[in-house]
């Protein structure tokens, strides 16, 4: 039997993996990622292992608001992201909150805002008309 890979920000929180630590809380700790996207990057990540954030929403409260704080800090226009699962591209299972630094012309697409697709004239509803319906739900709960 072998044993599941050891948690890369386990392992840096436990002070045997480096990182460039940029702020520190007796709950969470700030560090740039390997791979910043973009200038100013930053990841927030709890102290006790939380696989994503709906496996502890206290836990995923007091990180985003320790990423909140940060980024009041720095006093510019940002995201604040997580992932949960591989779908949706959690590449590291420990919950982290990626505080991303924007500024106009960055080069960051995301799938929403400006540089998503636009709704054409032929697309949206005829005035007066009620906006589509979403599909009802699979579980009845719609």
């Amino acid at each position: 039997m072998t044993s599941p890979p050891a948690c890369v920000f386990c392992e840096i929180l436990a002070g045997r993996a480096p990182a460039t630590v940029v702020a520190e809380w007796p709950e969470a700790l700030a560090i740039v990622p390997l791979g910043p996207v973009v200038d100013g990057h930053v990841l927030v990540i709890p102290r006790v292992h939380v696989e994503d954030a709906a496996t502890n929403p206290a836990v995923t409260a007091i990180t985003f608001g320790f990423a909140a704080r940060y980024a009041r800090e720095q006093r510019r226009p940002f995201n604040l992201i997580t992932s949960a699962g591989p779908e949706a591209t959690q590449s590291v299972t420990h919950l982290h909150a990626h505080y991303l630094p924007r500024a106009a012309g960055d080069g960051l697409v995301l799938p929403w805002g400006d540089n998503t697709r636009h709704v054409t004239g032929a697309e949206q509803p005829a005035e007066g008309s009620a906006l589509p319906r979403a599909p009802a739900s699979r579980t009845g709960r719609g």
